[in-house]
């Protein structure tokens, strides 16, 4: 196997030994206004201490693959994905589950693009300016694309894009990314601006998402689709993307070919793409035996990668990640409405061995949102306000009251074992301490009914990162944040995450996302756990591969030595 791995630092040391409880676990289961901003504008985004060029590590001689002058033409991709029940719709505007992503970005470019060092690269917009109060953003388009359709890209299928993003009547997830745009503007037809209520830097981070995807205005109404996410366009999506959709078979296949007419020079390499939906076990067999050519693999999963060792026809590439996985509880409710009872837990988490265990060693221990050599974190700041020590949690859960002990409710995905012993691990850290978790193992869809019935008051969850840290913190911690699920509110913060937004200064700006991780790590709505790495298995015919900072995978550009 050629192991390839970008790491900032050499792996913590392996944890103290689990406590008889914790092994029993283990064994049970698996401003002001900014200063101008250059064009093109680089988002201060979280960036890799590191160069993200791989480097090999020692393992067995990789198969040696024949040499090249540089990307071949043609070959098939095969993916082997999530499950593809997870695949609801093609209309990049109501995209809600994760794994769509990994088809939209083969459907449709976007505005700008993020790539693996987190800076914002031109994409259907070659180049843009911010104005110098920040308050409005012009975007150059390039010329001569298409829709898949024949329709032709310009600056009113921007404005007809963004504004249908941004109507209430249509409720798209990707709606609250952009909330800082107050309208779009045609300057001409190469020609968009975005004005904004208030300087809002983290826009071109957002435009890398969901928020960015451009769909063709003529199929979007030729199928009524403008605010109807179960119309037939989200079966026949036309982007300006590399490859067009040629079949869906819900749940059991999906396959895309070559755009002929991609206005990307000599893109795409590969003929098409085919998804495979699998199970993790089922996606690393598939490589092994040839039968699949790249699969993302969920971090729970990290043991499979023994199964690889020593191949030398496949490969295996790590990212530490912003990833972070954590037990979200309720901050209004019950025993959990005191913070001393919070801070307990989060004191009583050792982290070290909960990265080893679940994930097989890979990754780092998660004291706070933000992982190590990314954008506003510093360890021993957050280790100040949580650590492991048992005593003090202790302590802590004793003057709430609770030294006699403590029963809670914790809701976890039961979708898979290896989710199922992070909550078991849990549980016993838990116990150490004085409080018993009852477990209730769910599968993830029916957890979110629950927690809409306001049933759930403390769950495992975990959170990918965003081209800027504002992206993710906004959802998590602001009051209104989509992704803050049980209603976390601290005036303090949201006053710092809405300031924090305008400012372009990057330095600046960093205090103050260092000031809201402190308040957050004391205020404990979150109890971090761990920063699992990202790995990606490929075939050793898969080239051109490159993780984008905020994980999601882009297939664009990849190509196969035939």
């Amino acid at each position: 196997m050629s192991f390839l791995k970008i790491k900032y630092s050499s792996r913590l040391l392996l944890a103290s030994v689990l406590s008889g409880i914790l092994l029993l676990a283990i064994a049970c289961g698996s401003d002001t206004a900014p200063a101008p901003a250059p064009a093109p504008y680089v988002a201060p985004t979280a960036v890799p201490a590191i160069a993200p060029t791989a480097v090999p590590v020692a393992t067995s001689k990789p198969k040696t693959v024949p040499s090249t002058s540089g990307p071949q033409k043609g070959g098939i991709l095969r993916f082997a994905a999530r499950p593809l029940a997870e695949l609801k719709t093609f209309d990049g505007h109501y995209r809600s589950m994760f794994g769509e992503y990994h088809t939209n970005y083969l459907l449709y470019d976007n505005l700008v693009r993020l790539d693996a060092n987190g800076n914002i690269n031109p994409g259907l917009a070659s180049s843009w300016n911010i104005s110098a109060d920040g308050k409005s953003v012009d975007f150059s388009l390039v010329k001569g694309a298409k829709f898949q359709d024949g329709s032709d890209f310009n600056a009113q299928a921007v404005k007809y894009n963004m504004d249908r993003l941004m109507d209430p009547e249509v409720q798209s997830p990707g709606r609250a990314g952009v909330s800082a745009i107050s309208s779009v503007t045609v300057v001409d037809d190469d020609t968009v601006r975005f004005n904004l209520s208030n300087p809002f830097r983290p826009l071109l981070a957002q435009l890398t998402l969901q928020a960015g995807w451009i769909s063709s205005p003529t199929a979007v109404e030729k199928y009524n689709a403008y605010s109807n996410r179960n119309s037939d366009y989200g079966k026949n999506p036309a982007g300006t993307g590399p490859f067009l959709l040629t079949t869906w078979e819900p749940g059991q296949r999906v396959t895309f070919e070559r755009n002929p007419n991609y206005w990307g020079e000599g893109l795409p390499y590969l003929d098409g793409v085919d998804f495979i939906g699998a199970a993790n076990e089922v996606k690393m067999a598939m490589i092994r035996t040839d039968e699949a050519d790249l699969m993302e693999l969920s971090p729970w999963a990290m043991r499979e990668l023994k199964k690889v060792e020593g191949n030398p026809n496949v490969k295996v590439i790590l990212l530490p990640s912003g990833r972070h996985h954590y037990v979200e509880v309720d901050s209004n409710w019950g025993a959990l409405a005191d913070k001393k009872v919070r801070q307990a837990m989060g004191w009583g988490i050792d982290r070290e061995t909960a990265v080893d265990i679940v994930f097989d060693g890979k990754g780092t221990p998660a004291y706070g949102p933000e992982n190590i050599g990314w954008w506003a974190y510093d360890i021993d700041e957050m280790k100040k306000i949580m650590d492991y020590d048992p005593s003090k949690a202790k302590e802590l859960l004793a003057e709430a009251g609770h030294a006699n002990g403590l029963t809670l409710p914790m809701w976890c995905r039961g979708d898979g074992e290896a989710e199922k012993s992070f909550c078991e691990i849990w549980q016993a850290m838990m116990r150490e301490i004085g409080i018993t978790l009852e477990l209730k193992m769910l599968p993830y869809a029916e957890i979110k009914v629950a927690r809409a019935e306001g049933l759930v008051h403390m769950e495992s969850f975990w959170f990918t990162p965003r081209g800027d840290i504002h992206g993710r913190f906004a959802a998590q911690y602001h009051s209104t944040g989509w992704g803050n699920f049980h209603k976390y509110k601290n005036l303090e913060v949201d006053a710092l995450l809405d300031e924090a937004s305008t400012i372009f200064d990057v330095a600046k700006a960093g205090n103050m996302y260092r000031d809201i991780q402190k308040i957050v790590v004391s205020d404990a709505p979150r109890l971090f756990t761990a920063h699992p790495d990202a790995a990606v298995v490929t075939t050793s015919r898969v080239q051109g591969f490159e993780y984008a900072s905020d994980m999601i995978l882009r297939m664009q550009d990849i190509w196969v030595n035939k």
